[in-house]
């Protein structure tokens, strides 16, 4: 990919990627002297930024200078550390190349930063914990045209926070709603807190750099297995059924996967404290389970999940399949991180735990309820 960077100091607002491509990518000088890959979105008019570092002349071919102009003045700039992109005042900008392995088409690095997003709770659904909108989303929404939505009959019995707050009819909020924008048909209990300063502070664990192997494990229908840590490529267990599901058993540690497809009936299930890391996406059918082994005396912060996955190919709102869900009827136990997609909770899920995405949707008739961290 060609890059084209203006010297000059730029106000870069994010440090945390998002999924989708910007329009316009380049390499921007910061004030500490370091260089971040900004992108600039139209119609929204934001930055986006992800911290990149110039590490080997392999990495990056450096093209040369130019003036504002458009008139080369100077040839490439090695050293014994490699390549330097220096930074020059005066209007000069920089034309350079970057190779796949440092910013791959389509998909940007993970980010232990908040996340940016939207968050939907649906219809008739119930919400125990609260949920919090971090920054304002320049859009698109999932819903309604706001950063968080509360459907028709859906109950939290938490706190909520969000630039812009939509309660529909006989929505229920039990705790405060802190906002900068309210549009409410239902019913708040708490305060209502206005202004709200973005963003909102969020403690999040460093999301891990993310790499998968290449030994694909697969589960037979209705096979019982256990494995243990290490790097893997796809793991898939194959639909079992209601009396006699397909189980996975973790013994415990950090597992590395390109990607974990649970079918229906199936369960994964960790025997000790565990790490998953997906570099890919998280895909369970109905009626699957995440979360401890019976009898393990673990609790849902004992099961840490990692999704870099984007959604689609896109990796925009709309792309299928999404990053991470958890299927119709499932029951997790657990807490999940999807910096650079959607999280969908979908219908008749019991989930417990701590949900983060980018985007959060919880689907109708769930129940969502935090582990008490």
């Amino acid at each position: 990919m060609l890059f084209d960077t203006l010297s000059g100091k730029a106000r870069v607002l994010q440090d945390c990627p998002r999924s989708e491509l910007p329009a316009t990518l380049s390499l921007t000088a910061r004030d500490d002297g370091s260089f971040v890959l900004t992108g600039w979105r139209e119609p929204q008019g934001d930055w986006i930024a992800w911290r990149f570092q110039l590490v080997a002349e392999s990495d990056v071919t450096f093209t040369g200078r130019f003036s504002a102009a458009g008139e080369y003045v100077g040839e490439p700039i090695n050293s014994d550390a490699g390549l330097v992109v220096p930074f020059v005042d005066g209007g000069e900008h920089y034309m350079f190349t970057l190779s796949d392995d440092l910013f791959g088409a389509g998909a940007a690095p993970a980010c232990g930063g908040a996340p940016v997003g939207t968050a939907v709770v649906a219809e008739n659904s119930v919400t125990a914990g609260d949920v919090v909108v971090t920054r304002a989303s320049p859009g698109p929404v999932l819903a309604d045209a706001a950063e968080a939505v509360v459907g028709i009959g859906a109950k939290l019995t938490g706190s909520l926070t969000a630039n812009r707050v939509k309660v529909k009819m006989k929505g229920t909020v039990n705790g405060d709603v802190a906002y900068n924008e309210l549009d409410n048909n239902g019913s708040i209990q708490g305060k209502l807190l206005s202004p709200l300063a973005l963003p909102v502070p969020m403690l999040l664990p460093p999301f891990p750099s993310l790499a998968a192997g290449n030994q694909n494990v697969t589960l037979k229908g209705k096979q019982d297995l256990t494995l243990a840590s290490g790097v893997y490529a796809v793991v898939k267990l194959k639909a079992g059924t209601k009396g006699d599901p397909t189980i996975l058993t973790l013994s415990g540690g950090t597992y590395q996967l390109a990607e974990l497809d649970l079918g229906e009936h199936s369960r994964v299930e960790c025997a000790a404290a565990c790490t998953i890391q997906i570099a890919g996406r998280l895909l369970p059918g109905p009626s699957a389970y995440l979360g401890p082994a019976s009898g393990s005396g673990l609790g849902p912060g004992d099961v840490e999940v990692f999704v870099a996955g984007i959604n689609g190919q896109s990796g925009k709102l709309g792309g299928t399949p999404k990053a991470a869900t958890v299927g119709i009827d499932n029951e997790v136990k657990a807490r999940i991180f999807v910096p650079n997609g959607t999280l969908w909770i979908k219908e008749g899920s019991v989930a417990t735990g701590r949900f983060v995405g980018r985007d959060v949707e919880i689907g109708i008739g769930t129940q969502v309820s935090g582990d008490g961290a």
